[in-house]
């Protein structure tokens, strides 16, 4: 069994709301993928404020999940069609032995990721 941490760190400046989706495959053409499965819904952050969500794998054969964390209050199992300006995190484990990641969004409303 192992877990996956992300940590949502939000130095934005205002208080916001972020959702957690199961990264979509990658999309041939360059194609703009639809984010299923809103997996996670983080509310209501405190500007300098951080929620966290673990997600648990069964079994040692696994892939290492991937991740997209964006802006917005959605509900769990929500299918939504982002615009292509939409400002996302990408937070992939794949070949990585941390399980942890460190996702903050920045004043200028770009986001970085760090693991840990």
């Amino acid at each position: 069994m192992t877990s996956y941490t992300i940590n949502v760190i939000n130095r934005s400046g205002y208080d916001k709301s972020y959702s957690v989706f199961q990264a979509p495959p990658p999309m041939p053409g360059g194609q703009t993928p639809v984010y299923t499965n809103a997996w996670a819904t983080l509310q209501n952050i405190t500007d300098e404020g951080f929620d966290s969500v673990t997600y648990t794998v069964e079994g040692a054969d696994h892939q290492a999940p991937r991740f997209v964390i964006a802006e917005g209050d959605y509900v769990p199992g929500q299918v939504i069609d982002p615009p292509e300006s939409a400002n996302v995190a990408t937070v992939d484990f794949t070949g990585l032995p941390q399980t942890t990641a460190a996702v903050t969004e920045h004043p200028t409303g770009d986001f970085s990721v760090a693991y840990a």
